[in-house]
């Protein structure tokens, strides 16, 4: 019985029963299939054809699971070189882009055709980035489709930008006369060797990209909207930072392997990390942050892997949400009480915190008792919960870690440590839906909210009691939604990140802090 052969790569329909639909490289050679690499004596390697092929989580390989030659670097199927498949995410441009470079690696272009290399080097960015922008097409809000276009604007910009600084330094070598030429031609082969070598470097386009970001990042016309803050705090809170940055220790993994295994990958990703200087990494943290464009994009851009991309973002979230715990400040009642505080907060006396609790969507656990703890009653849905509290002066004062979703507002107020920051005589405003008023007598503090209506038994007094708090707490639920505004923090959070997701709020509410007030000038 012949066996029937279809290509599990990516959204490739080679079948081996229909040999006429195969799509057939450039020379026209026949399609070869292969096995994925054996589950036991090569399971690493099978991992990274899994990974290549891109189908997602639902598919599952079989021994029955092939990929076809086409997709391999020659197209003729894994050698010594190249024994993985190109990623399918990449374009087919890409490919053609290695091939290349393997057949003319000792040929110089002229000037002219470096220009045009350029342009087909960043083409499999764009297009990746345009797939990543489809995807955000298919769950994600309209805000985040306009950031996805944005993002997508300011790549081609660059992009354009790099071709024109090429040009410009092409036409700027042009020499002025004849004599010039000839005292050219008169140069040594080691003189043209470095001067070609020097170029090279210093116009490589990773290089280009990468300068042509941080300058559209950093403009103070588009920093707010990438990073959430203005230039001159972004300038401040690097300062702040920059020292401590150069002896940042890199995360490693969150899985460690045995001494010598990894030396020569991890010396290889240390020398990749080592182009980026710490002002770029920094760019690189806050843009994942606010606006969340994927790994791979990030990738392209600044000029390396992707899990360079990941090991710098968990690295500088984590350094960062300690070193910016002094922008979360939890001031005592006598401090407020020497500021001046909004209108809405004037008539409630001793008033230190107001309080409330948000949730975040996540992906559906696999294991059914994660399913239940995670599972929110009031959202319908598997979420991470989190008490959020703002001082009377509309600034963050504390934020706890994240509990699972089933979780109730008193059991997180209990066991987040909020109670320990509060002091004798202090008050808590709430909901109504907060009924902490016996914990809270414990620490001789007081809480405020709305009293509980009975039908038929609303007092004028009650009316106006609750119009108070209502007006109040409207604060901290803008203070919620600027949490919000950070693109990592919506849709639904991938369980990947849940180790890291309490450092990624805290720096995110540590950015919020820096914002303008949600206080309107005619409210103070």
């Amino acid at each position: 019985m012949v066996t029937t052969k279809r290509c599990a790569y990516g959204t490739c329909k080679n079948d081996s029963r229909y040999p006429e639909r195969w799509e057939r490289n450039s020379r026209g050679d026949s399609v070869e299939f292969y096995h994925f690499p054996g589950e036991k004596r090569q399971k690493e390697r099978r991992q990274r054809w899994i990974v290549a092929c891109h189908r997602g989580d639902s598919f599952v390989c079989t021994k029955d699971s092939y990929v076809c030659s086409l997709h391999f670097v020659g197209e003729q199927g894994p050698t010594k070189e190249y024994p993985n498949p190109v990623s399918a995410i990449s374009s087919r441009e890409k490919i053609k882009r290695l091939n290349r470079k393997r057949k003319s690696s000792h040929e110089r272009e002229n000037q002219k055709e470096q220009s045009k290399k350029i342009c087909d080097e960043k083409r499999a960015a764009r297009t990746l980035l345009m797939l990543g922008k489809a995807d955000t097409a298919r769950g994600k809000s309209t805000k985040e489709l306009e950031a996805a276009e944005t993002l997508q604007a300011l790549f081609d910009d660059v992009k354009e930008n790099i071709i024109d600084r090429h040009i410009e330094k092409e036409l700027a070598d042009v020499p002025a006369d004849v004599d010039e030429i000839s005292t050219q031609n008169e140069k040594s082969t080691n003189t043209d060797t470095e001067t070609n070598e020097c170029s090279t470097q210093a116009y490589s386009s990773d290089v280009l990209m990468r300068q042509m970001f941080m300058e559209k990042v950093l403009d103070p016309e588009n920093i707010n909207h990438y990073t959430g803050m203005t230039k001159e705090c972004f300038d401040l809170i690097f300062e702040h930072v920059e020292e401590k940055s150069q002896r940042i220790n890199m995360w490693k993994g969150a899985k460690k392997t045995k001494t010598g295994k990894m030396d020569k990958k991890y010396l290889q990703r240390r020398k990749e990390l080592s182009k980026l200087m710490s002002k770029e990494q920094f760019v690189l943290t806050l843009v994942r942050l606010r606006r969340s464009p994927s790994i791979i994009m990030l990738a392209d851009i600044f000029g390396v892997c992707p899990r360079s991309v990941s090991q710098i973002f968990i690295t500088w979230t984590k350094f960062l949400s300690k070193e910016l715990r002094f922008l979360l400040p939890f001031p005592t009642t006598a401090v407020l009480n020497e500021v001046t505080q909004p209108k809405a907060f004037k008539k409630f006396e001793n008033l230190r915190a107001i309080i409330d609790c948000t949730e975040f969507y996540i992906e559906k656990p696999s294991k059914p008792s994660c399913q239940r703890s995670t599972y929110s009653q009031y959202k319908s849905a598997n979420t991470f919960k989190l008490l959020i509290s703002m001082s009377p002066t509309c600034h963050i004062n504390f934020i706890s870690k994240l509990y699972s979703g089933s979780i109730s507002d008193k059991q997180i107020v209990s066991k987040s440590g909020f109670l320990q920051k509060l002091q004798s005589g202090d008050k808590v405003m709430a909901d109504k839906g907060f009924n902490i008023q016996d914990i809270l007598a414990l620490h001789e503090t007081v809480l405020i909210a709305p009293p509980i209506m009975r039908k038929g038994c609303v007092s004028a007094k009650a009316t106006t009691a609750t119009r108070r708090v209502a007006t109040s707490r409207v604060h901290i639920e803008r203070m919620i939604r600027l949490l919000k505004l950070f693109t990592i923090l919506k849709g639904s959070i991938p369980l990947t990140l849940k180790p890291y997701i309490d450092d990624i709020v805290t720096v995110c509410a540590c950015l919020v802090n820096l914002q303008p007030s949600v206080i309107k000038s005619d409210e103070t």
